[in-house]
């Protein structure tokens, strides 16, 4: 399996990662994203789950005190090793390494499958939503969130400041440049799409898009809200979807 590019630091940085996330996520992902993703999952009781592009399970395990069976996948090792630590109390949890462009699962296997900020670091997302698409049932549930396409390209954009420095806006730049880029903020790589190749990659392969939301950072964080968390913009998406066939 071909190494992606932006592998490398995940390898680098899997301590650092592993103890930021934790069991419940750092605060965007705990108060913006995942109490969005879990309405969108709905009840999992009884059902084959896949999280793919899992990190240090934590999703895994809140999916798995519902679900039959959750099968987990990730391209870096060390974070499917710390998955593997942190859940030996679960016994329906299978945690395999992987690349979720190319998944060594069967055609139609999963009633649920979450791919919960992954695609930004991807290099093609077009093969991934494809895979994605092929491992779930028909009529099955698939929930994908991302950094915001639209807003986020990191590398080009930046905040919109009156005469007091407030923050009143933010500018947006070669939006249509799609690629490898490396975030300003944090010197981390991912890949900046357009929203319409996430959209078309969803039709394409005949999946419904069912609820899609942009959660408002400002509403949700409040007074955690910090000078990297945009005031003006949504950071994320998370999409709704079904496989129709």
């Amino acid at each position: 399996m071909q190494k992606p590019p932006n592998k490398k630091r995940w390898e680098e940085i899997v301590d650092f990662w592993d103890k930021g996330i934790g069991e419940e996520g750092d605060v965007r992902h705990k108060l913006v994203i995942n109490p969005i993703v879990f309405e969108f999952l709905g009840d999992m009781t009884g059902k084959l789950v896949l999280d793919a592009g899992c990190g240090n399970g934590y999703l895994s395990r809140r999916m798995a005190n519902k679900a039959k069976k959750v099968v987990a996948v990730d391209f870096t090792e060390g974070l499917i090793e710390k998955a593997k630590n942190r859940s030996k109390d679960y016994s329906n949890i299978e945690y395999k390494v992987g690349n979720v462009e190319s998944m060594d699962l069967h055609d139609r296997t999963f009633d649920v499958t979450l791919c919960n900020m992954v695609l930004m670091d991807l290099e093609h997302i077009d093969k991934a939503i494809e895979e994605l698409a092929r491992v779930t049932k028909i009529a099955g549930r698939m929930v994908i969130s991302t950094q915001h396409p639209c807003f986020e390209n990191a590398h080009k954009d930046y905040p919109l400041r009156d005469v007091k420095t407030n923050e009143i806006g933010r500018v947006v730049t070669d939006y249509f440049t799609q690629g490898l880029v490396v975030d300003k903020y944090e010197g981390f790589p991912h890949y900046h799409w357009t929203l319409s190749s996430y959209l078309n990659a969803f039709s394409v392969n005949n999946l419904y898009l069912d609820e899609v939301k942009e959660p408002n950072n400002k509403e949700l964080l409040g007074e955690k809200m910090t000078e990297v968390v945009r005031n003006h913009t949504p950071m994320f998406i998370i999409f709704k979807l079904k496989r129709l066939g």
